[in-house]
């Protein structure tokens, strides 16, 4: 089924009667890098004008949700949390409600803030991700991540630009071990 152009406002005004939800990716849909795409902000408008729920999503696990509605802002856009759905919101989530793991285990992440935010809104301490000692050069015998930190009970992985041998290699170490859950995201 190919898709149907709508050029007049008679075909807009048919599409917002019949639908009451409207749900959007971000990046290329939205903006593309810092500008947004031509008309994207006007349809935002148009739809929470016309009181519909707009609800946004990304597989970006780099940005956290509170971190996208700061950049909903950048845009004129006034968009809550609740509205955006991100890989990192779905990958805490599924950890805490479906794989229940207590939040007195920690979580390894190779990634982003993102990840490591939403964990933290949900109470879990996480570990790896942004710290800055990962991306010093991999020895073994200096590293502060060895020996592993025993209460970790999951790793998540996501987009990590900063990706080093020093970040797989303590990653590969916790998922060496069969009790901790691991969780791709992106």
């Amino acid at each position: 089924m190919s898709p149907t152009k709508i050029t007049s406002k008679e075909q807009v005004s048919q599409l917002l009667q019949n639908y009451d939800t409207f749900i959007f990716d971000c990046d290329g849909v939205i903006w593309l890098g810092d500008h947004a795409i031509p008309g994207a902000v006007e349809s935002i408008e148009l739809l929470t004008s016309s009181n519909k729920q707009v609800i946004f999503v990304t597989n970006n696990s780099t940005k956290s949700r509170k971190a996208y509605t700061k950049k909903f802002e950048k845009f004129g856009l006034k968009v809550s949390k609740e509205q955006i759905f991100g890989s990192a919101y779905a990958s805490a989530t599924y950890l805490h409600q479906f794989i229940k793991l207590p939040l007195d285990k920690k979580v390894w992440v190779m990634g982003e803030s993102g990840i490591e935010e939403e964990l933290k809104e949900l109470g879990y301490t996480s570990i790896g991700g942004t710290d800055a000692r990962l991306d010093e050069k991999f020895d073994a015998n200096t590293t502060p991540f060895l020996p592993k930190d025993s209460s970790v009970g999951a790793v998540i992985t996501g987009l990590d630009t900063k990706v080093n041998y020093h970040r797989l290699a303590i990653t590969l170490q916790y998922l060496q071990d069969p009790n901790v859950e691991f969780l791709a995201t992106n």
